[in-house]
């Protein structure tokens, strides 16, 4: 994953994402896409990637900080609705 340097700090933008077989190849194949290019999507196949996991993605992403991230200064979960 590639890091940016911020005033001194290291800086990365990942998105976290679940299991997408409920989504269409075509979604998929964009994810894919933004994967390569940036390396950048963190997937966990333990949960459905859709609105009534939220409390799952959730907790994937904070092991996953705790586990790859050792020292964080600060880190922000951000969800967007598409409602």
């Amino acid at each position: 994953m590639k890091a940016k340097n911020v005033k001194g700090k290291e800086l990365r933008v990942v998105f976290f994402i679940g299991d997408l077989s409920e989504h269409s190849q075509q979604f998929y194949q964009k994810i894919k896409n933004e994967s390569q290019t940036h390396g950048d999507i963190v997937q966990d196949l333990s949960y459905i990637d859709a609105y009534r996991n939220l409390t799952l993605k959730g907790i994937s992403a904070m092991q996953w900080v705790a586990k790859y991230c050792p020292e964080p200064y600060i880190v922000f979960k951000v969800r967007r609705d598409n409602s």
